[in-house]
């Protein structure tokens, strides 16, 4: 064979490797898409504050609410209302990528990123959201985008995108130098103190660079330093007072942050809040118990699409799956260091989600890290199965049975 007609066979067989791939993503853009053009978009009230925001950056240059971040009402701005959804469907088709590179990092298995990329692509909570005018589409592809560079050790572009999913939405903050701590040994067999320090900071240069726009803002708004927003308070004191043990999650009664409605300064409002909240668990650590088990039940809820039973049923089988996969996933202790950046957002989330208010859309950002860790302990389970299959018994023949 000549070498002309060597390349081409080399081309035809890199192009056919790929075709399982490139199929389920061309499948969740068509889910993605199908769903958007059969339901209309519905703003519901957190994205018709961002809306709002979006003109208030138009009309002002600054975000009026205490508990919005700045980067998702900028984007309304630049793309506008539809053009958001437009990105969102992007987006999120794009992370079924992403969720492939980071399981064949983790796993070094191709099969597994492909289990990965179609338990992503068909979710239908990643697709119900990926037409809603919230921040959750966004914030899972820069965080997905940033592990994918964390797992490539390009600890810039990691940074870059955990920042920018800061502003999106601050549920990380704390967590993420312990990530990139994490994704140094992940990555490197012995990371010196040195190279440790060295990514730690180059995360917090570019932290601090990209997040300053954001604190000038705040010391504009509230004339002292703001770190993220004041949303704190009020995600702390609504299931952490009295009126909640009457009433629950009803707010019609008594909305327990109206208790505050007084204090004009909105950051000594949220300090009360949080004070009030942490008095209340201090007071009624039993209470505080009896509602982490309903937050967490609340939190493990396969859905919040109670409207439409196939996707409930089919959010439940993945979520059973990559929950399962990734606790099986712990028995194989030789490569833990490259799950473990993984598995600290899963944990600590969790745990803050559940010690305060959790609803299952506050786990929808860990379902693809759950499906990522669940993705090698499926391919493991499905080669047992078929290897069980394959093994067919011997069967006597009529004339050696007495």
């Amino acid at each position: 064979m000549r070498g002309g007609d060597l390349q081409m066979a080399s081309v035809s067989r890199a192009a056919y490797r790929h075709l399982p791939l490139a199929a389920i993503i061309c499948l969740g853009l068509a889910l993605r898409c199908y769903w958007w053009l059969e339901y209309p978009v519905i703003n519901s009230p957190d994205a018709l504050l961002y809306l709002k925001e979006a003109d208030n950056l138009s009309s002002t240059g600054a975000i009026a609410s205490a508990v919005c971040m700045p980067l998702y009402p900028v984007l309304i701005l630049l793309a506008g209302a539809n053009g958001i959804i437009i990105l969102q469907l992007a987006l999120s088709t794009a992370t079924i990528y992403l969720g492939y590179r980071i399981s064949r990092d983790v796993w070094r298995s191709r099969t597994a990123g492909l289990v990965a990329a179609f338990m992503l692509a068909v979710h239908p909570m990643l697709i119900y959201y990926a037409t809603f005018r919230l921040t959750e589409t966004i914030f899972i592809f820069l965080v997905l985008l940033g592990f994918a560079a964390l797992y490539r050790n390009q600890i810039a572009g990691a940074a870059i995108a955990f920042v920018l999913a800061n502003l999106m939405r601050p549920t990380l903050d704390l967590f993420l130098p312990f990530i990139v701590v994490a994704g140094t040994f992940a990555t490197i067999a012995k990371p010196s103190l040195r190279e440790i320090a060295r990514r730690l900071g180059v995360f917090a240069l570019i932290y601090c660079v990209l997040m300053a726009p954001w604190w000038v803002h705040n010391y504009n708004k509230y004339h002292q330093f703001v770190r993220l927003n004041l949303a704190t308070g009020t995600s702390m004191i609504l299931e952490n007072n009295e009126q909640f043990e009457r009433y629950g999650l009803d707010w019609s009664k008594l909305a327990p942050w109206v208790p505050f409605a007084g204090i004009a300064d909105p950051v000594e409002q949220s300090a009360a809040m949080r004070s009030a909240a942490v008095a209340y668990i201090r007071a009624n650590p039993s209470a505080w118990l009896r509602g982490d088990f309903d937050r967490l039940k609340r939190f493990l809820t396969p859905s919040d699409l109670n409207y439409n039973r196939l996707q409930v049923r089919v959010t439940a089988v993945l979520l059973f799956l990559a929950i399962a996969g990734a606790l099986a996933s712990l028995a194989d202790t030789s490569a833990w260091r490259r799950r473990l950046p993984l598995w600290l957002p899963i944990i600590l989330l969790s745990v803050a989600t559940v010690s305060f208010h959790a609803l299952p859309r506050y786990r929808l950002p860990l379902d693809p890290l759950l499906i990522i860790l669940a993705s090698g302990s499926l391919v493991v389970a499905g080669d047992l199965f078929r290897r069980i299959i394959d093994r067919k018994p011997c069967r006597p023949r009529l004339d050696e049975i007495k």
